[in-house]
């Protein structure tokens, strides 16, 4: 499991002045914080201040229009299914690995 970066109610300032109004790309954030991507999405994860869109970077929740929150939130949804599924398919690999296909669990469809 990865490492859980802390980070401080200043950090999440910093982050905030840094970002302004603007979208910035991770590198730029880290540029102009001082901080590694690492601590800039420990920001955005638990600070949950932070719009991220895939192609623009991100930008602080109190300058996105309400569309660019909800593409966001779409797409953090839309990840969460992606890995489930995969969290699932992997689940079902290491099972048949390693009891064959005729595991109860299996079987009993729980993992399905």
């Amino acid at each position: 499991m990865a490492k859980y970066t802390s980070f401080t109610p200043e950090d999440v300032a910093t982050v905030k002045r840094v970002i302004g109004s603007n979208w910035m790309k991770s590198k730029e954030l880290e540029q102009g914080t001082g901080f590694s991507g690492a601590k800039i999405r420990a920001i955005a994860n638990g600070a949950c201040n932070l719009v991220s869109n895939t192609q623009q970077g991100y930008r602080h929740v109190d300058y996105a229009t309400a569309d660019e929150v909800e593409h966001s939130i779409a797409d953090l949804r839309s990840r969460i299914a992606h890995m489930a599924r995969r969290a699932g398919a992997m689940e079902i690999h290491v099972i048949t690995k390693k009891f064959g296909s005729t595991s109860p669990v299996l079987e009993q469809g729980s993992l399905l």
